[in-house]
């Protein structure tokens, strides 16, 4: 008994042995193969990046934002970020590939700079084919983490404003695609379409409990700059800006003419209403707030890595003739330069605005009210890629006459105004608290 019990107990660990031996051979040959395979996985990715780094498109791009940026590129910034977001990812074909690399360096220089590929960019210049007409929304990436697409500012008249859209609306999809997962030229895009169709829209709006659904028929668009130009009372007018491009200057031109006709002579003062503007191009910038200064006065200054995009704009037509070839020879007339001037800012007030209304407050023309604006006094240059595909950047920097930065901080108001509005109307101005406090201050000694 004692030799067979102690026979079966040897063969049972013999056999035990044998299972052992057997698992760590098999855990050894499972722990080969996963290196190998780990091996050929990141062979693969490795692979991929050098083909990214080696290709034209990525060539073209690095170069334009080395030679472009605002600030010197760090050596190996740009290639960290594309080969961060391409990790695990090298089965995607090469065109994709060097999309998200081109995007994901981006993003990690600034959140403005932005690709535009193909379709993206011939979206944004307006000349995509079967695409004439939209619903005329000034529109803005979200600043929130939901990737949504805030509404700044609805066109007066368009088929958005019509449908009820109001500015600080988030758009939460379109005809079903999540904005979250569209960039703003994909937005944008998708908002165009043949005259005469029709588009839905989900909408996020603050105080409501569920999204809005809204059905907008798309119409040709024409954007005035000028929201709204009348006379608040006898010599005193109002100003509505939605953006400064390149009439702007001399559409207020034309509506000064007209308010001083039905004022039967000069304004004297001057209500400049810049809240929910996200600015526009510079020089439109320089036009417009020149009018309200004395000639060769410093409207803005712009540094940037390359020597291009260091400037002084002053209050010359050199510096926005180019925009305004109207009125580029016309003299600063005397009765603006002479007006008392309340420029209205909120949060949403930015760029070029934020300019126009840092200079008028620190050459003295202007007294600043609102609430701080957006902090934004970068300069985007649209500079072209391969394949029809471009790149917005952050070519420059923008500061007030006296040099000082309002990026991250906003414009400070000399009057600070609750943001909140008042029912009932002023004329037919909607009369909220900050418009009632301007009236106020011109009308103080």
């Amino acid at each position: 008994m004692k030799v067979n019990a102690m026979g079966a107990s040897t063969h049972f660990a013999g056999v035990q042995r044998k299972w052992r031996n057997f698992w760590l051979m098999s855990v050894a040959i499972l722990s080969a193969s996963a290196g190998s395979t780990l091996c050929a996985s990141t062979h693969d990715e490795e692979d991929a990046y050098q083909r990214v780094l080696a290709s034209r498109s990525w060539r073209t791009f690095s170069q334009q934002v080395s030679k472009n940026y605002v600030r010197p590129i760090k050596a190996g910034e740009l290639e960290a970020k594309c080969k961060a977001s391409i990790s695990g990812l090298s089965s995607q074909d090469h065109t994709s590939l060097i999309e998200r690399c081109i995007r994901a360096a981006l993003k990690g220089l600034d959140s403005t700079s932005v690709y535009l590929n193909a379709a993206e960019w011939r979206a944004q210049r307006g000349d995509t084919p079967g695409k004439s007409a939209g619903i005329g929304l000034e529109m803005r990436a979200h600043s929130g983490d939901d990737g949504l697409i805030e509404i700044v500012s609805p066109i007066k008249g368009a088929p958005g404003e019509k449908a009820g859209l109001r500015a600080g609306d988030l758009i939460v999809s379109i005809d079903g695609m999540s904005t979250s997962s569209l960039s703003l030229a994909q937005s944008v895009n998708a908002l165009r379409g043949e005259i005469g169709t029709r588009t839905t829209l989900q909408v996020r709006r603050s105080g409501a409990n569920e999204p809005l659904q809204l059905t907008v028929t798309r119409e040709p668009i024409k954007a005035a700059t000028v929201k709204s130009a009348k006379l608040l009372s006898p010599g005193v007018g109002y100003f509505r800006l939605l953006q400064f491009q390149d009439r702007t200057r001399n559409e207020v031109l034309a509506d000064v003419a007209r308010l001083e006709a039905d004022n039967a002579g000069p304004l004297q003062s001057l209500v400049l209403d810049l809240r929910d503007s996200p600015g526009g191009l510079l020089s439109a910038t320089v036009g417009l707030t020149a009018l309200f200064v004395q000639p060769g006065s410093v409207i803005v200054r712009v540094s940037g890595q390359h020597a291009g995009a260091r400037r002084v704009y002053r209050a010359v037509a050199g510096d926005y003739a180019s925009v305004t070839s109207v009125h580029a020879d016309e003299p600063t007339r005397p009765s603006l330069l002479s007006l008392r001037l309340v420029v209205l800012v909120n949060a949403k007030t930015g760029a070029g605005a934020e300019a126009s209304a840092k200079a008028l407050q620190e050459l003295r023309k202007a007294t600043v009210l609102g609430q701080p604006s957006a902090g934004l006094a970068s300069i985007e240059t649209i500079l072209p890629l391969d394949f029809g595909t471009a790149l917005k950047l952050t070519t420059g920097a923008m500061s007030s006459p006296k040099g000082t930065s309002w990026q991250g901080r906003g414009v400070e108001p000399d009057v600070l105004v609750n943001a909140g509005a008042r029912e009932g109307e002023f004329g037919s101005i909607p009369a909220d608290v900050n418009l009632m406090a301007a009236i106020a201050r011109l009308r103080s000694p």
